[in-house]
């Protein structure tokens, strides 16, 4: 997800990108391979923010949580708030309904799927 509004308080060319992420493992790591693509390409240092979600801290099943967004809500609003630059969430936990003011600006190529350990 990226915000759609831009702040010109410091000049893009200029700005940390800030990436938000989940702080479990594999949300990291995600992150921290799309933030090493955006310095390749752009040129600009990006850092990781990471961000525990209410989906996080619960055992619970996920059907059982009871609401849209356990893993996204805390990303999303964070986001929106200009706290974050874009966010690297997997699509699978997405909810299906737009936000206004949000977009999914891009997806990455998609790994190998015969990787995998057994």
């Amino acid at each position: 997800m990226t915000k759609t509004t831009a702040r010109a308080a410091v000049p893009s060319s200029h700005r940390t990108l800030r990436v938000g992420t989940r702080g479990s493992p594999l949300a990291r790591a995600h992150a921290a391979r799309i933030a090493r693509r955006l310095q390749e390409r752009c040129g600009r240092a990006a850092v990781l923010v990471t961000m525990a979600t209410p989906g996080d801290g619960s055992t619970a099943p996920i059907e059982r949580l009871g609401t849209t967004g356990v893993f996204t809500s805390t990303l999303r609003e964070a986001l929106l708030r200009g706290d974050v630059d874009l966010v690297v969430h997997s699509c699978k936990d997405l909810p299906t309904a737009p936000v206004p003011g949000l977009q999914i600006a891009a997806f990455p190529a998609r790994e190998d799927p015969r990787d995998a350990l057994i």
